[in-house]
């Protein structure tokens, strides 16, 4: 296997991942129904970590995004900056 059907694999391995993931976080965010005020900030404490977990999903998947679009470009490996 070539290094760049090596990456592009890799790729879209961790593609499918963080989207599995992202799937279960949104779930997961929209599944409260806490009626008890210290029950609601607790969850929304975890709201918070799972939003920021979200977050940082989303951006490394547009990352991934890009670098499949380069690689299908043939422009992988090229300096983006």
């Amino acid at each position: 296997m070539t290094d760049i059907a090596a990456m592009t694999s890799r790729l879209e391995a961790r593609r499918a991942e963080l989207a599995s993931r992202l799937t279960g976080i949104e779930a997961e965010l929209e599944s409260h129904e806490a009626k008890d005020w210290e029950e609601q900030a607790v969850e929304r404490e975890g709201d918070e970590v799972l939003e920021g977990m979200c977050v940082a999903g989303q951006q490394e998947l547009r990352q991934i995004e890009a670098a499949l679009a380069r690689i299908a470009a043939g422009e992988y490996g090229a300096c983006t900056r």
